[in-house]
């Protein structure tokens, strides 16, 4: 999962091919492994990171929203903690569940304890990345206005 992100990171800041294709190999293998670990927390996040790479790519959008419904399952077997609810809000992004989407979101930035400002700042980041890749840029004020809300 590590190098997975690390070659992610590094495909969208600098477009690398090979970057993509490993990245999508080792998230979805990372993912078959936690999934059949039983690891939820691992599960969600390899597998919310297959969808924004498939995603991203204009991949089979049903190979995606597939994924983003396993990732929610996973959720709900899951601890409701910052990053589970993020992802589960995430996840709603992909299936084209705004308003869901923004619930969960609104509920991970209320945790207790409150998020650090970086954890907010990386899950607004992630958010607003998944709706320009998957063109629903109209949806970017309502995403920025509830991390705008966070106190951090």
């Amino acid at each position: 999962g590590v190098l997975a992100g690390l070659l992610k990171r590094r495909w969208i800041a600098e477009g690398r091919e090979s970057d993509f294709g490993r990245a999508l190999q080792l998230y979805k293998t990372a993912y078959a492994e936690a999934n059949a670990l039983e690891d939820h927390p691992q599960a969600f996040y390899h597998g919310i990171n297959v969808c924004f790479l498939l995603a991203a790519r204009g991949g089979d959008r049903q190979a995606v929203e597939t994924m983003a419904e396993k990732v929610l399952a996973h959720c709900a077997e899951a601890q409701k903690d910052f990053w589970c609810l993020g992802t589960e809000g995430e996840a709603k992004l992909y299936l084209g569940d705004i308003e869901g989407a923004l619930e969960a979101f609104k509920e991970a930035i209320a945790v207790q304890p409150p998020p650090r400002p970086w954890q907010v700042k990386s899950m607004h980041s992630q958010a607003s990345q998944a709706l320009a890749i998957l063109n629903r840029h109209k949806h970017l004020q309502k995403i920025d206005k509830v991390f705008r809300e966070h106190p951090g």
